[in-house]
């Protein structure tokens, strides 16, 4: 992945720092890839798979362990528009209400409708291979994959940003646990 600085002079930590020190507390360890829309984006960044969850929370929400920290402005540039595959956005629920959900464009078409409404602040450099396999997943109704394609584990290579003050970082990753009650859609391999 590589990042594009979109700085925002209002917000403490810009959009793509969001993203960097989510990676780095492991919050998007086993997150699925809960939405998959073909020929358009791929959707994660929620612990319990739910564009609308309370789990959903920027890097404040988590620091400052409560609710009213949990969203986060828009940092929408103009210049900067949904118009190539492997785009990484942040999948807001409304103006100003980004948390910890993203998305990736599968494609460069049909994308206009996000223009103006959603961040762009970051795009695949490599592995264009594994977003094909992810563009060409089987779904449910609601775009769900039926073989559950997951965040295993988030590195961040290269820490371009400063630790906020009350942020922990583990010193592992989250262990996995299967979902038993969920008889529709196949575990990972």
């Amino acid at each position: 992945w590589a990042q594009s600085p979109i700085p925002n002079p209002q917000s403490p930590i810009p959009n793509p720092h969001q993203w960097y020190l989510l990676s780095k507390i492991k919050f998007y360890t086993n997150n699925l890839f809960y939405s998959v829309q073909k020929d358009f984006i791929a959707q994660s960044g929620s612990p319990s798979n739910s564009d609308n969850s309370p789990e959903n929370k920027s890097i404040y929400g988590i620091i400052a362990k409560n609710d009213k920290d949990c969203f986060f402005k828009d940092e929408i540039r103009p210049k900067y528009q949904h118009n190539k595959k492997g785009l990484l956005c942040t999948a807001n629920i409304g103006p100003d209400m980004n948390s910890s959900t993203f998305y990736i464009t599968l494609s460069s078409n049909n994308l206009i409708s996000l223009n103006g409404k959603h961040t762009i602040f970051g795009e695949v450099t490599k592995g264009f291979d594994v977003l094909d396999k992810i563009n060409d997943a089987y779904c449910d109704e609601d775009d769900r994959p039926f073989h559950n394609i997951r965040i295993i584990h988030c590195i961040v290579l290269n820490d371009p940003v400063e630790d906020p003050e009350g942020m922990v970082i583990p010193e592992r990753s989250p262990e996995y646990k299967r979902d038993l009650s969920d008889n529709k859609h196949l575990d990972d391999d």
